[in-house]
């Protein structure tokens, strides 16, 4: 397979750049401000613990926002600067992509017929040039951006892990799990100490730069395509 470079894809690249640092920077600066908030009013004991629970929701969103917004800008670059290749040139995850409404269908029609169908579909895409249209839509968090569903956008997205698993139960308890308890109305959470929260906080600002950096790094040297 050729590798292709043009002017504009080095343009395409810069302008993803910037786009990624942007939606961090906004990010960084509200963070920024939640923690100096809990240390501003941390001798009215009274308010600490308000504080610490709506910190964690906005900790939360701030958490599935990046994930969700930084892999759907990456989506929009990939498909967007690869459409002079086929999809056999692309690692299979976004063929996959292209074939969801397809795999979809199957819920309401798992007739051979229709399996077969698909199946001929999916034959046809392979070799064709790559297209889609990225969806707002197409990174699912089912609104619990738990470790298993972080697992599920990097397979869409093709690219290395960047968050160990060794963060799977500070994710899945600590964040994940006080922000539902909170946001279904329960007083009780797992963050419940500014050390706590503090443990929260700099995995949410570690994991998304780390995230952010791996998608830098695919973007950059085209890991997006399918090793020969």
């Amino acid at each position: 397979m050729k590798i292709m470079y043009s002017y504009k894809n080095v343009e395409d690249l810069e302008k993803l750049l910037d786009k990624i640092n942007a939606e961090i920077a906004k990010r960084v600066k509200e963070l920024n401000c939640l923690k100096s908030l809990l240390y501003n009013d941390i001798e009215q004991k009274d308010y600490i613990n308000t504080i610490l629970r709506s910190n964690t929701l906005l900790l939360y969103s701030h958490w599935e926002g990046a994930i969700k917004n930084l892999s759907t800008k990456y989506l929009e670059y990939v498909f967007k600067v690869s459409k002079e290749y086929n999809f056999t040139d692309l690692k299979i995850n976004f063929l996959s992509l292209a074939m969801m409404n397809d795999f979809s269908n199957i819920k309401q029609d798992n007739s051979f017929t229709n399996i077969n169908k698909i199946i001929n579909n999916i034959i046809d895409r392979f070799n064709s040039k790559v297209s889609l249209k990225i969806k707002e839509d197409i990174i699912k968090t089912n609104s619990n951006l738990n470790y298993k569903m972080l697992q599920n956008i990097i397979l869409q997205l093709g690219i290395d892990n960047p968050i160990s698993n060794e963060n799977e139960n500070l994710l899945d308890r600590k964040l994940v799990g006080s922000r539902n308890a909170i946001a279904h109305g329960q007083y009780e959470s797992n963050i419940n100490s500014i050390e706590d929260f503090e443990e929260i906080y700099k995995f949410v600002i570690e994991g998304i730069d780390l995230f952010k950096e791996e998608i830098i790094n695919s973007a950059e040297n085209k890991k997006y395509l399918k090793i020969e």
